[in-house]
Protein backbone atom coordinates (compact mmCIF):
# COMPACT_ATOMS: atom_id res chain seq x y z
CA UNK A 1 0.00 0.00 0.00
CA UNK A 2 1.31 3.09 -1.34
CA UNK A 3 2.06 6.25 1.29
CA UNK A 4 0.39 9.31 1.20
CA UNK A 5 2.63 12.59 0.37
CA UNK A 6 2.55 14.81 2.36
CA UNK A 7 0.38 17.93 1.99
CA UNK A 8 1.76 21.50 2.61
CA UNK A 9 -0.33 23.54 4.77
CA UNK A 10 -1.17 26.93 3.06
CA UNK A 11 0.26 29.78 5.49
CA UNK A 12 -0.29 33.07 4.32
CA UNK A 13 2.16 34.53 6.22
CA UNK A 14 6.13 34.09 6.32
CA UNK A 15 6.06 33.59 10.07
CA UNK A 16 4.60 29.93 10.20
CA UNK A 17 6.02 26.33 11.21
CA UNK A 18 8.24 24.69 8.53
CA UNK A 19 6.75 21.06 7.67
CA UNK A 20 9.32 18.22 7.93
CA UNK A 21 8.92 15.40 5.59
CA UNK A 22 8.26 12.40 7.98
CA UNK A 23 10.73 8.89 7.57
CA UNK A 24 8.45 6.47 5.01
CA UNK A 25 7.67 9.20 3.37
CA UNK A 26 8.46 9.81 -0.27
CA UNK A 27 6.19 13.08 -1.75
CA UNK A 28 5.70 16.37 -1.07
CA UNK A 29 2.60 17.75 -2.60
CA UNK A 30 2.06 21.52 -2.70
CA UNK A 31 -2.12 21.37 -2.62
CA UNK A 32 -3.61 23.89 -4.97
CA UNK A 33 -1.78 27.00 -5.77
CA UNK A 34 -2.41 29.75 -8.20
CA UNK A 35 -0.48 33.00 -6.44
CA UNK A 36 1.07 31.21 -4.03
CA UNK A 37 4.97 29.89 -4.27
CA UNK A 38 6.04 26.83 -2.54
CA UNK A 39 9.46 25.73 -1.75
CA UNK A 40 11.10 22.60 -0.98
CA UNK A 41 14.03 21.99 0.45
CA UNK A 42 16.46 18.77 0.66
CA UNK A 43 19.86 17.63 1.91
CA UNK A 44 22.20 14.79 2.80
CA UNK A 45 21.70 12.83 0.25
CA UNK A 46 22.46 9.15 0.38
CA UNK A 47 22.25 6.63 -2.04
CA UNK A 48 20.07 8.57 -4.23
CA UNK A 49 17.07 9.82 -1.83
CA UNK A 50 17.51 13.11 0.14
CA UNK A 51 17.50 12.06 4.23
CA UNK A 52 16.27 15.63 5.20
CA UNK A 53 13.16 17.15 3.22
CA UNK A 54 11.23 19.87 4.35
CA UNK A 55 8.61 22.75 2.79
CA UNK A 56 6.64 25.68 2.90
CA UNK A 57 3.96 26.47 0.78
CA UNK A 58 3.49 30.65 1.09
CA UNK A 59 -0.16 31.68 0.12
CA UNK A 60 -0.20 34.87 -1.75
CA UNK A 61 3.32 34.42 -3.34
CA UNK A 62 7.43 33.91 -2.40
CA UNK A 63 6.81 37.08 0.45
CA UNK A 64 5.28 35.06 2.51
CA UNK A 65 7.43 31.78 2.54
CA UNK A 66 9.63 31.20 5.98
CA UNK A 67 13.08 31.13 4.12
CA UNK A 68 14.84 31.70 7.12
CA UNK A 69 13.00 28.17 8.78
CA UNK A 70 13.44 26.13 5.68
CA UNK A 71 17.08 26.54 5.39
CA UNK A 72 18.05 26.67 9.52
CA UNK A 73 20.84 24.41 9.88
CA UNK A 74 21.12 23.23 6.06
CA UNK A 75 24.48 23.03 4.61
CA UNK A 76 25.61 25.34 1.86
CA UNK A 77 26.58 23.02 -0.53
CA UNK A 78 26.08 21.99 -4.09
CA UNK A 79 24.22 18.38 -2.61
CA UNK A 80 21.66 20.26 -1.05
CA UNK A 81 18.73 20.96 -3.58
CA UNK A 82 15.83 23.38 -3.41
CA UNK A 83 12.83 22.79 -5.17
CA UNK A 84 11.00 26.16 -5.72
CA UNK A 85 7.11 25.79 -7.17
CA UNK A 86 5.48 28.64 -8.61
CA UNK A 87 1.90 28.62 -9.19
CA UNK A 88 0.08 29.65 -12.32
CA UNK A 89 -1.00 33.09 -11.48
CA UNK A 90 2.68 33.43 -9.42
CA UNK A 91 4.58 32.86 -12.86
CA UNK A 92 3.30 35.75 -14.20
CA UNK A 93 4.62 38.00 -11.57
CA UNK A 94 8.04 38.90 -10.34
CA UNK A 95 7.97 35.42 -7.78
CA UNK A 96 10.87 33.84 -10.29
CA UNK A 97 13.12 36.39 -9.56
CA UNK A 98 12.54 36.68 -5.82
CA UNK A 99 13.09 33.29 -5.74
CA UNK A 100 16.60 33.78 -7.76
CA UNK A 101 17.50 36.78 -5.41
CA UNK A 102 16.74 35.13 -1.86
CA UNK A 103 18.97 31.71 -3.78
CA UNK A 104 21.75 33.81 -4.37
CA UNK A 105 22.11 36.05 -0.64
CA UNK A 106 21.03 33.06 1.45
CA UNK A 107 22.01 29.72 0.16
CA UNK A 108 24.07 30.04 -3.26
CA UNK A 109 25.81 26.81 -3.40
CA UNK A 110 22.59 25.08 -3.09
CA UNK A 111 21.15 23.96 -6.55
CA UNK A 112 17.74 25.51 -7.00
CA UNK A 113 15.51 24.21 -9.41
CA UNK A 114 12.54 26.56 -10.78
CA UNK A 115 9.25 24.30 -11.32
CA UNK A 116 6.77 26.01 -13.12
CA UNK A 117 3.46 25.65 -15.69
CA UNK A 118 1.35 23.94 -13.07
CA UNK A 119 -1.05 24.69 -9.81
CA UNK A 120 0.13 21.75 -7.85
CA UNK A 121 3.26 19.77 -7.39
CA UNK A 122 4.62 16.70 -6.40
CA UNK A 123 8.39 16.10 -5.45
CA UNK A 124 10.00 13.62 -4.43
CA UNK A 125 12.97 12.41 -2.10
CA UNK A 126 14.60 11.80 -5.34
CA UNK A 127 14.68 15.47 -6.03
CA UNK A 128 12.61 14.98 -8.92
CA UNK A 129 9.02 17.05 -9.26
CA UNK A 130 6.07 16.84 -11.78
CA UNK A 131 2.75 19.34 -12.28
CA UNK A 132 0.17 16.83 -10.89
Amino acid sequence: MAVAAMVLIQQNNPNGAVQTLPAGQNDVETGPMGDCVSVVVMWNNVGGQYQNVRGYHGGGGFGNVNTAGLIAGVPNVVGTRIVACIGTIAAAGNDVQRVNTWHAGAIPNATLVIANGSGNYRVNRNGGWIGI
